[in-house]
């Protein structure tokens, strides 16, 4: 006996609502297993996604060497107002930490904890260096460390700071937020001019 037109449309929306469930539902812990197994693609497509609808310069992976030793920076995006600096780590699990300990104490489980570098004080390093190297206000660099959303840092706050902790889902709007701070913006030409000198300490002073 043929289905109705009622029941197969009462059908067919019950499969879809199932199918969206389940995507809901597996969609978090789905993606938080392609993160941990390939965090520089999940960041990388991040990071890609607000260069282009900001229409921004974007350098990923720079290296350029400063005093017999490396800077890395993964992402370099070029707003309108500002430079912004971006390290991407991928930690599991959860953080003790605090914008100016020279340490953060990490937590991948109940029973495992390390302590590691805070890795702000870091990126502000590699910031101070590239505003030294290119001659450029110091002012004008935002560097930042993007982390996985799932990683818990209990009661961190980025008031004050030089150097930014940012989740993933943030970043989009952290660079909003900059970029709509009411400090004029560069020229085309300046603009254009800081992408060269970036572009040309990669081959004046070389990652060793």
């Amino acid at each position: 006996m043929p289905l109705s037109a009622e029941r197969a449309l009462w059908i067919a929306l019950c499969v879809f609502l199932g199918v969206a469930f389940l995507f809901w539902f597996f969609y978090a812990p789905i993606r938080s297993l392609r993160l941990s197994r390939h965090p520089d693609r999940v960041f990388y497509r991040t990071v890609n996604k607000i260069a282009k609808e900001g229409d921004y310069y974007l350098i990923n992976r720079f290296d350029v060497g400063y005093a017999g030793k490396n800077v890395h920076v993964d992402h370099i995006i070029f707003g309108d107002h500002y430079i912004y600096l971006i390290r991407d780590r991928y930690f599991k699990g959860a953080m003790l930490a605090s914008p100016n300990d020279q340490s953060w104490v990490r937590f991948a489980s109940k029973k495992q904890k390390k302590n590691i570098d805070n890795p702000l004080l870091k990126n502000k390093e590699r910031a101070d260096i590239l505003a030294y190297m290119t001659q450029m206000d110091r002012a004008f660099f935002v560097p930042i460390v993007l982390i996985n959303d799932d990683c818990f840092v209990n009661g961190f706050s980025n008031a004050g700071a030089s150097s930014f902790l940012v989740s993933e889902s943030q970043l989009p709007k952290f660079i909003e937020k900059y970029e709509n701070s009411g400090v004029a913006p560069f020229s085309g030409e300046e603009l254009q001019r800081a992408v060269m000198m970036f572009a040309g300490l990669k081959e004046s002073h070389p990652a060793q």
